[in-house]
């Protein structure tokens, strides 16, 4: 809902949370924020240590993720996903 939001309210900040069970579960969305052009969003990822996603299991290794600045650039996005093994 974050990208949506930023698309919807262009000249507004928007962050979306996540924790990092989800995340990873869901690594395309960086691709497609990345992919969107939108400049407003920021991440905050929580290490709550479960996929809420799946009904809170415990995520079998935790602190995994580095942490991302505070307002993420198409740039510091596409740093990211390759930092995260994503692919174009």
């Amino acid at each position: 809902m974050g990208l949506e939001l930023a698309l919807a309210q262009p000249q507004r900040e928007v962050l979306a949370i996540s924790g990092d069970g989800a995340l990873s579960r869901n690594l395309g969305r960086l691709v497609t924020v990345i992919d969107s052009g939108a400049t407003n969003p920021s991440i905050a990822l929580l290490d709550n240590g479960i996929y809420d996603v799946t009904g809170g299991q415990t995520v079998a290794a935790r602190g995994g993720f580095a942490l991302a600045p505070p307002r993420p650039t198409q740039e510091r996005m596409r740093r990211l996903g390759e930092a995260l093994g994503v692919r174009r």
